[in-house]
């Protein structure tokens, strides 16, 4: 997978349905009032059955500053983004187009006392669009609430080693890790790596390759203590 390109591939098709809490969409599924009418119920349903467990979350946290024009990261972009990484068709050299990560910083060690936002921008040529790209832009708007999902999208994943803890798909360049997620960072002990992995979807197929950051080290505690 793209965590490294030495790991072997891995197809994880079964993870995108919205009910694993290490498959974190944000906004979550729940939040996505379309997906009822759009055949995707069983995964809000999942996903609010979710936001109410561990770590005391609530639909309502969840969706806070949710609105029309927020754009999801579908289940069915998952899959087409899980069938191209298990294929390996994934960029890992210095492509002018990858996301760069701006916070935290390389090495950072991060507590709830210094709550982290995850922030990152897509490389110089990413701004440069073909006309086909700008057309497209004009019928489908990045700004589209309702599934598919057109446009640029981003992938973060924590791993440790070929290992991976947590994968966060979302449409923006910034996420602030929800209490679940941040329980799920800090039960682990050492090091983490996060990569950044970016992409454009029209109709909720891939129409680019894949390109990843550079990724960093982070080190994430429960309480300031270590505790």
């Amino acid at each position: 997978m793209w965590r490294s390109p030495s790991c072997p591939p891995e197809d994880n098709p079964n993870r995108c349905a919205g009910d694993d809490s290490t498959f974190v969409y944000f906004p979550a599924l729940v939040c996505d009032s379309s997906a009822a009418s759009d055949g995707g119920a069983a995964e809000a349903a999942a996903a609010a059955d979710l936001s109410g467990g561990d770590a005391g979350i609530d639909s309502g946290d969840l969706c806070a500053g949710v609105t029309t024009l927020s754009v999801f990261f579908s289940p069915q972009a998952c899959l087409s983004f899980v069938e191209v990484e298990a294929n390996r068709d994934i960029a890992f050299t210095n492509d002018p187009s990858a996301p760069v990560i701006d916070e935290p910083s390389d090495g950072d060690m991060l507590s709830p006392d210094e709550w982290s936002i995850f922030v990152w921008h897509d490389g110089p040529a990413a701004a440069r669009r073909d006309p086909i790209d700008r057309a497209f832009e004009l019928l489908e708007p990045s700004a589209y609430a309702a599934p598919p999902l057109n446009g640029e999208a981003y992938v973060l994943e924590f791993s440790q080693g070929c290992t991976e803890i947590l994968r966060v798909m979302l449409t923006g360049t910034a996420w602030a890790a929800d209490p679940a997620s941040w329980g799920i960072l800090t039960s682990l002990s050492g090091p983490v790596r996060l990569r950044v992995v970016r992409m454009r979807f029209a109709a909720d197929a891939l129409v680019s390759t894949p390109v990843a950051s550079r990724p960093i080290s982070i080190t994430m505690k429960a309480s300031i203590d270590g505790g």
